[in-house]
């Protein structure tokens, strides 16, 4: 129907660009985008490295701009007007480099692990059957292994994605780069003649990039070390109910517990005998309803056959 009139499809595109030129000119958030990229690409530890990424591009382009133009001209308003400025495009390409990197490294490490496993088969045979201590014991070592693998994962995937960002960062800005630093040794030096190294040049920049890459990783695992203890600190049991878990624990409405074995068994059988009391002392109650009613004699016999048919309703 559109493509038969005209007219609509004129009409149609005109509301179409005025519906979307507020969302065209708006700023797009770095970490929601990089975090979609990173999870559509199927990154394990996605959120973590959207943290890393964008704080390191903000990090990196500020001390970039204050070494080339100095501290008043990084902090002014006008400074990217100037500069080179990451896109939507240079990160899906650095992200792309970077998962080519990650599958690479992901397959050595699996191959490297399935040769160690299939050696340490070839010298185990089981000859009984384990115990169930054993059989724990296997458990939580397979636990282990799987937190060691996903440790070692994380760190995959951070490495290789420093190494995406490090060789698109280095192709982007190593004109500016270099046009700033030639024109600081042409002024310094009075003439155009003089050249900058440009190995040099490159390995500077370089470095900028790895060390700030890696500072503020070491921040993010700080930050996430730091939260980890507070969660811990907060879910551990709090014998004496008092300090800052027992105020929280209060707000919430809840109360607090052990959980030692044994005070959870207690728990358990007072919370089994105080439902066995209560269920007697409805069932006497009931009994003492139905013969009342009925004008009957008690006794013991009747009351223990009475508590036998619902014993068998019970069940």
């Amino acid at each position: 129907m559109i493509i038969k009139n005209p007219d609509i499809a004129e009409n149609l595109n005109l509301q179409a660009q005025s519906t979307f030129r507020t969302v065209s000119l708006a700023k797009p958030d770095m970490r929601v985008v990089i975090k979609m990229l990173l999870k559509s690409e199927g990154y394990h530890h996605y959120d973590k490295l959207s943290r890393i990424t964008t704080q390191f591009i903000s990090e990196f382009i500020s001390k970039k701009n204050e070494i080339l133009y100095g501290q008043e001209a990084a902090d002014s308003e006008h400074i990217d007007q100037i500069t080179e400025k990451l896109v939507v495009r240079d990160l899906r390409i650095a992200v792309r480099f970077s998962i080519l990197l990650r599958d690479q490294e992901w397959t050595g490490y699996r191959e490297k692990i399935f040769s160690r496993q299939q050696k340490r088969w070839k010298f185990e045979l089981q000859l009984y059957e384990k115990t169930l201590v054993e059989k724990e014991a296997e458990l939580a070592l397979l636990e282990q292994q799987k937190e060691k693998i996903l440790k070692d994962k994380e760190d995959i995937e951070i490495d290789t994605m420093r190494e995406g960002f490090r060789n698109i960062l280095k192709t982007k800005f190593f004109n500016e780069w270099r046009a700033v630093k030639q024109q600081k040794l042409s002024t310094e030096n009075g003439t155009s003649k003089v050249k900058i190294n440009e190995g040099e040049a490159e390995k500077e920049l370089e470095g900028l990039i790895l060390d700030t890459y890696n500072l503020i990783r070491e921040k993010i695992k700080k930050e996430d070390d730091e939260m980890a203890r507070e969660q811990k600190k907060n879910e551990a049991p709090d014998p004496l109910g008092s300090g800052t878990r027992q105020s929280i624990s209060n707000k919430k409405g809840q109360k607090r517990r052990l959980t030692h074995s044994s005070t959870t068994e207690l728990n358990f059988a007072s919370k089994r005998q105080k439902d066995e009391q209560d269920f007697m002392s409805h069932i006497e109650e009931a009994f003492d309803k139905v013969v009342d009613a009925m004008k009957l004699q008690v006794s013991e016999r009747q009351l223990y056959h009475c508590l036998g048919v619902i014993e068998c309703m019970r069940r």
